[in-house]
């Protein structure tokens, strides 16, 4: 490339990039902003109780406590389902970005019509936020038990149900992150390699590049920052290495589905869309 065209392929890439991880970190906010209104919602409802509210029908409480839950459940599937759908734009629309910006005119790729995989993990996560209901569920209604019997305060089980749903170490809010995290970050690199694909078919020099996570190296997988800079072409596999040695696991891009859990879940890899000159080079 020349030295102009490198530097709109360098804008290009930082602009996407500072998009995707906007998308990123905005999914985490809304997980967040959804689990403190659950919790804010029940904390209110005990707290309006009279100091005798063991006399109420418990099953009542149960109840009301139940629709509360199941109400917030329907929002953060809506919010889990947007961050996703966004991520599929996001990931073709990168790619024909900076495509554009190296060789206006010639960057607009056809929409991604089969939409298979997008349909699927949509439908999986559904079961994976209702599964964290299901458990967010079960810690209130023991809390409400255990105050039913006196065995604790109406403000122990608040505290109780706010340590499980947006203390710092939640369980649920750490889950709830997890969820949009790895799913958005799939989504987008599924549809960035399939509008490469698409891509490649007019531009024989594209290929794609692996690069690592910005995460602190203890935070980090030691065998994905060794894969950082390889470049290979749109079609073709990367080789990334297991834990066990010789162990190796082939991946069309980080956070690929087909990879096990451990090679996927809060991986902050990415791959870029680059341009080679011929077989000996470096790429961009």
């Amino acid at each position: 490339m020349t030295p102009e065209e490198l530097r709109a392929w360098r804008e290009a890439i930082r602009t996407a990039e500072r998009e995707r991880a906007a998308l990123l970190l905005g999914g985490q906010q809304d997980m967040v902003r959804l689990l403190r209104g659950l919790y804010d919602a029940l904390a209110a409802r005990l707290a309006e109780l009279p100091a005798d509210w063991q006399r109420i029908q418990l099953s009542e409480l149960q109840a009301q406590l139940r629709a509360v839950i199941e109400g917030v459940t329907g929002e953060l599937q809506a919010a889990v389902d947007d961050s996703i759908a966004q991520g599929w734009k996001l990931g073709a629309d990168h790619v024909d970005d900076v495509i554009r910006a190296v060789r206006p005119g010639l960057g607009l790729g056809m929409p991604l019509v089969d939409t298979f995989i997008l349909d699927a993990l949509r439908s999986f996560n559904a079961g994976r936020i209702k599964d964290l209901a299901t458990n967010a569920e079960a810690v209130v209604q023991q809390q409400v038990h255990l105050a039913a019997l006196g065995a604790q305060t109406n403000q122990q089980a608040v505290q109780a149900m706010r340590a499980h749903l947006v203390g710092e170490a939640a369980p649920a809010r750490a889950r709830a992150k997890r969820i949009v995290i790895t799913s958005t970050a799939q989504i987008y690199a599924v549809a960035k390699q399939r509008r490469m694909e698409d891509q490649a078919t007019r531009h024989p020099d594209l290929r794609k590049r692996w690069v690592k996570s910005g995460k602190p190296p203890e935070r980090s997988r030691h065998n994905h920052d060794g894969m950082d800079g390889v470049t290979v072409r749109v079609h073709e596999y990367f080789e990334v290495p297991g834990k066990g040695l010789g162990e190796v696991t082939r991946m069309l891009h980080p956070h690929d589905p087909t990879a096990p859990p451990s090679q996927v879940i809060f991986c902050g890899c990415l791959v870029r869309p680059v341009f080679v000159r011929d077989e000996g080079s470096d790429g961009a």
